[in-house]
């Protein structure tokens, strides 16, 4: 039978030996490669799985791909999201909004009555006592007006401000 040229994914390193796949993390798209240095590493934002690939995969949304040479991208960890393919690292949640879980593909606003007053959280606050939080997407509290105070937790509306008790008072 005629010789076979060693396919792409794969290297021949001689003429008696059947192809062997390129690791995982690596890929080639040469065909007749000889060694194993024609496999290259996958690039950032990229992974290549299982063995014997011909290009690299872009990491999905969701995930993303700091390094060369990986076989299995990393999910987006919490407080972080990752909205597109190929990324290389995951972007931080901004003030205002949070991530809960790992692989977000978008940010979830603070919902009415939480706030998010930092970067990166993965929970929303619940609204403190003396103060109310009327609309998603809050990074501050609203505080009650003086000589008012809210007695409840994750308050959504002014209304739930109340005069101050008598012998108690309330700063601005």
């Amino acid at each position: 039978a005629a010789p076979t040229a060693c396919p792409a994914g794969s290297y021949c390193a001689s003429v008696d030996t059947v192809p062997t796949p390129c690791p995982a993390g690596s890929y080639s798209n040469a065909t007749k490669a000889t060694s194993a240095n024609a496999c290259a590493p996958c690039p950032s934002g990229t992974f290549c799985f299982p063995q014997g690939q011909t290009a690299p995969t872009n990491c999905s949304a969701g995930t993303f791909c700091p390094s060369s040479g990986l076989s299995s991208p990393p999910q987006c960890p919490p407080g972080s999201y990752c909205p597109s393919s190929g990324m290389t690292a995951p972007l931080v949640c901004s003030p205002g909004n949070f991530c809960p879980s790992s692989n977000m593909t978008a940010m979830i606003p603070c919902t009415v009555g939480f706030y998010c007053p930092s970067s990166g959280m993965s929970t929303a606050a619940p609204c403190p006592p003396g103060s109310y939080c009327p609309s998603s997407g809050m990074s501050t509290p609203i505080l009650c007006p003086a000589g008012l105070y809210s007695p409840f937790t994750s308050a959504t509306s002014i209304n739930t401000c109340q005069a101050c008790l008598a012998g108690y008072w309330k700063g601005i």
